[in-house]
């Protein structure tokens, strides 16, 4: 059995194959960064992809796409820092068999991909909760407007979401400055960008809105 880690965070996902491989030695790992390092390893054969959602150069959906073209069966858990309706439902659409916050433990991970080698898949009931807000399900109501203000919220560029990640959390700018080595000058600039993109007027707006999108609790 192989299994391919895809992760454009090199600590996190070193740290991820070290965790499986105590665990689960009888696998072979193969680990990168980005889609193209991920297209030279399939001549391996990996049957199961862990995979992020955003690879600093591009969706972690679309590698998988991509990757789809030379292994269509390849099973899929999605191991993301997301936890929004938005997200699932985008993984749900394209067709994987799983999903994993990074925020879980070990052991519901060593589910999930126990379950998703099964040929299972593997959804918590919270999140795919959320997704039900973004996609048709027998019973359900899509939320059209939900959908419409998170398509607003990923026109933000990937430093704007940040910041108003950032925001939403109540961090200060001078305190957002100092995580991403900026200034306050530029994260205040951000800031600017993000209100109007968005729509908002003041910070008690935009809780609103992170709220409305569950990006808070």
């Amino acid at each position: 059995m192989t299994i391919l880690v895809i992760d454009d965070h090199a600590l996190f996902r070193q740290s991820l194959v070290h965790m499986l491989q105590e665990r689960l030695p009888e696998a072979h790992y193969l680990q990168c960064g980005s889609q193209n390092e991920a297209l030279a390893l399939l001549h391996q054969a990996p049957e199961l992809l862990l995979l992020d959602l955003n690879l600093g150069t591009g969706s972690g959906l679309s590698a998988l796409e991509e990757i789809r073209k030379t292994l269509p069966s390849i099973r899929t858990l999605v191991v993301s820092i997301h936890r929004d309706g938005y997200h699932v439902a985008q993984a749900l659409k394209a067709r994987v068999q799983g999903f994993v916050t990074k925020d879980e433990t070990v052991e519901t991970l060593l589910e999930a991909v126990h379950a998703v080698l099964k040929g299972r898949t593997w959804f918590s009931q919270a999140l795919a909760d959320e997704a039900s807000r973004f996609i048709t399900l027998p019973g359900v109501n899509t939320d059209h407007r939900a959908l419409d203000d998170f398509s607003d919220y990923r026109n933000l560029t990937l430093r704007e979401q940040e910041i108003f990640l950032r925001l939403a959390e109540g961090k200060s700018v001078v305190e957002i400055a100092r995580e991403f080595n900026r200034s306050s000058k530029t994260v205040e600039n951000h800031r600017s960008a993000v209100y109007h993109k968005l729509g908002l007027s003041d910070r008690y707006e935009l809780f609103a809105f992170a709220k409305k999108l569950g990006l808070i609790p």
